[in-house]
């Protein structure tokens, strides 16, 4: 679920955790470009120093409850 906002710091290209390679494909993050990913996607990223978490989206959790006759 990706419910990680995240900053882009500097100029990369995101393979999105693809091995890099010129058959995968990328997206072209700018910086300050705000986008999001998982939450290991968020923490290899940083790793790197090449985002700031920015805020984490709430994941909306629907309970359902089973009616026993």
């Amino acid at each position: 679920m990706k419910n990680y906002v995240v900053k882009a710091l500097t100029n990369f290209d995101d393979y999105q955790g693809l091995e890099i390679n010129s058959d995968n494909p990328k997206v072209r993050r700018n910086t300050k470009d705000v986008f999001n990913v998982t939450k290991e996607r968020y923490e290899h990223l940083k790793e790197l120093n090449l985002v700031v978490l920015v805020g984490i989206d709430k994941a909306e959790v629907k309970k359902t409850t089973k009616k026993k006759k």
